[in-house]
């Protein structure tokens, strides 16, 4: 049963009741929301996301990126989660899996070899994470970037 005299409820902003709107920042940090992260947020969002750039194959946790970043880890994932749209972790996952790519068709390092360079100390692992970003796995992805040679 509705109240009719019950007083309407503002449209909330930057929930999931619409669509948000893709924004790219100039220091390659993607997101959703309505407008970009700005701030304190911001900053601790950048400082993250250029440690996990830095130092790539780091046996990451939650808890050590956030003492890294100097936040509690409810607030790295809320941060990060506001100006990506992922949670650390998962954004780690997305960034190793687009270096162990580039590894793979500029390098001869093999599927291993390339999944340890970026922190995956399991090659199995390391592919169920790069199949699930690339709807490949990493041979068939290797296979299907090499250039034929010219005849």
């Amino acid at each position: 049963m509705t109240d009719a005299h019950a007083p309407a409820r503002p449209e909330r902003r930057g929930t999931s009741a619409g669509p948000a709107k893709q924004f790219n920042n100039p220091d390659g940090i993607s997101g959703t929301g309505d407008r970009p992260q700005h701030g304190v947020v911001r900053g601790h969002v950048v400082t993250a996301v250029g440690v996990l750039r830095t130092r790539i194959a780091e046996p990451w946790t939650l808890s050590s990126l956030a003492s890294e970043v100097h936040l509690s880890r409810s607030q790295l994932v809320r941060s990060l989660d506001a100006v990506t749209g992922n949670s650390p972790m998962a954004y780690l996952r997305q960034m190793r899996a687009e270096q162990m790519a580039r590894l793979l068709v500029s390098t001869d390092l093999s599927i291993a070899e390339a999944a340890r360079s970026v922190g995956w100390r399991n090659q199995f692992h390391a592919s169920q994470c790069f199949h699930a970003h690339y709807g490949l796995s990493p041979t068939e992805f290797r296979r299907r970037q090499a250039v034929p040679p010219v005849r």
